[in-house]
């Protein structure tokens, strides 16, 4: 967060010269920011952590630097304490939406996301020596990001996240079909060869085809089909700890969700 957020605009500035007036203009320019993974402005409760470490930074030259007083207490600070309300689709909302993606790759994704609760990561680092034939499931185990222009593979978030996850028939076909029409592709080469940033921005495509508002009860990010996920399992009576297990998250987490 400093070196990304704060000190591009700070670093250079003698900071008891640092004034309220300055410390609005830095977070009007953060509200106005947009994040490179989304496509979409930082959430509230991010900038509102951003926020925070600027006023401890300045908080800690007043104690043991004599700096007269923080700037950043004379402002409102922004962003907020806690995030929404979690929001989520039924399974009519889904098809509701889904029926608008002629993309087939994307199509495949979001269904996966939808009917099998992994995570932006895990889907996109998914490779074909992942997927088990036999038992329709697919193997978790690592997560996929860009990161300065370059194809990064990561540890799942926990031990928690090292997982099979089994995918129901019909979307196990749309898989394999899919993966049908590579051509040429390794055993190890990804499957989707997207970013997180273009699987948003083309939720958001068909979302807007569908007819929903922007900022509407029924418009949501890609991580909410994870939660419309655990929402439609908690429909059909699963136990919590059959939950956890499956989306890779600890049975406190899913209580949360």
């Amino acid at each position: 967060m400093i070196d990304t957020h704060i000190l591009p605009s700070f670093e250079k500035r003698v900071i008891s010269e640092i004034d309220k007036a300055d410390v609005r203009r830095w977070q009007n320019a953060m509200l106005k920011k947009i994040n490179p993974k989304t496509g979409k402005s930082y959430a509230p409760t991010y900038l509102r952590g951003i926020n925070n470490q600027l006023s401890a930074i300045l908080n800690f030259a007043v104690e043991y630097y004599k700096l007269p007083q923080n700037p950043c207490s004379r402002v409102k600070p922004i962003g907020k304490k806690h995030a929404d309300e979690m929001r989520f689709w039924t399974l009519d909302q889904f098809n509701k939406v889904i029926i608008y993606e002629d993309k087939p790759a994307f199509y495949v994704a979001f269904m996966m996301l939808y009917w099998g609760g992994m995570r932006e990561g895990e889907l996109l680092a998914l490779t074909l020596r992942k997927i088990s034939d036999n038992t329709h499931t697919i193997n978790i185990n690592e997560t996929y990001k860009r990161e300065k222009g370059q194809d990064v593979f990561d540890d799942t978030k926990s031990p928690n996240s090292v997982r099979k996850v089994a995918l129901p028939r019909f979307v196990f076909d749309e898989l394999k079909k899919y993966t049908s029409m590579l051509y040429g592709l390794e055993q190890d080469d990804r499957i989707f060869y997207f970013t997180r940033s273009a699987l948003n921005k083309e939720l958001d495509r068909i979302i807007q085809l569908a007819g929903i508002e922007k900022d509407s009860d029924e418009d949501i990010r890609v991580h909410d089909l994870r939660h419309s996920h655990v929402a439609l399992l908690i429909e059909l009576g699963y136990r919590t700890h059959a939950i956890a297990a499956r989306i890779g998250d600890t049975p406190a987490e899913v209580d949360r969700t």
